[in-house]
């Protein structure tokens, strides 16, 4: 993550990013209740489902809303972000706050299906993409075609 920020101070040629660092690790710490989970259940979260720890949950949303603080830092306000393995949503709701839309892309059907169904908006887009193609930021016919900023939390565990 520190890797991503520096290349982000870098690309906007700013130091004004600020991070904080205690955040940072609570974010990458890995709790034993997670490990205890079945493999379906860790490919993607429900935050809405019981079955998941608390911690475990709030973790992830932290994350979102980290990812979200950066964004609007170096954006006032981002025109469309790509949220990259969205899993089942939630993450691309709280992106919502910093951007004019966001578009989120997962290779499972079945998540964007559910993503689709619980998170309606014009400002928010689902597609399924495989590992190299990637939706187009036009899908939300807002006008650009670009992303202004991509986040991909919790993809490779």
């Amino acid at each position: 993550m520190l890797t991503l920020v520096k290349g982000l101070k870098r690309m906007f040629n700013t130091s004004d990013i600020r991070i904080d660092h205690t955040a940072l690790e609570s974010l990458a710490k890995v709790p034993e209740e997670q490990k205890e989970l079945p493999m379906e259940k860790m490919e993607r979260i429900d935050i809405y489902d019981p079955d998941y720890p608390k911690d475990m949950v709030e973790r992830h949303v932290m994350r979102y809303h980290w990812a979200a603080g950066i964004i609007g830092q170096v954006f006032e306000r981002a025109g469309i972000v790509l949220d990259f393995a969205c899993g089942t949503g939630y993450g691309s709701k709280i992106l919502l706050k910093v951007c004019l839309g966001v578009v989120g892309a997962d290779r499972d059907e079945s998540a964007i299906d559910k993503c689709r169904n619980q998170y309606r908006s014009s400002l928010i887009g689902f597609a399924t993409s495989g590992e190299y193609d990637l939706p187009s930021a036009g899908i939300l016919g807002l006008g650009p075609k670009h992303y202004d900023a991509v986040v991909c939390i919790e993809t490779i565990e």
